[in-house]
């Protein structure tokens, strides 16, 4: 059992988002990782990313996470811009 910020974690010991996403890897190799959470159950999975990964802690304190952001509606301004690079990239590409 997990407390963290407003919720209460329970899961399988030795199951954690960091244990996920090697898996995920293992199944989707050279995938670009992009990892968003705002609490410190996301540690795992941030310590767990690929180096060039885009790790993303929403909120201030320290954490492992390679960038922050103030809130939710940073947050969605950030994935809509991803969003929008991935669009010209793949129109490129044809």
């Amino acid at each position: 059992i997990l407390r963290g910020d407003k919720i209460i974690e329970v899961r399988e010991h030795g199951v954690n988002k960091g244990n996920v996403l090697r898996r995920l890897l293992e199944l989707h190799p050279g995938a670009l990782v992009v990892a968003v959470g705002d609490d410190r159950t996301d540690e795992d999975m941030f310590e767990a990313a690929p180096s060039d990964a885009v790790t993303v802690l929403v909120g201030w304190r320290a954490s492992s996470a390679r960038y922050q952001l103030a809130g939710v509606a940073a947050v969605r301004e950030f994935l809509a811009e991803v969003a929008a690079c991935r669009r010209v990239l793949k129109a490129g590409a044809g």
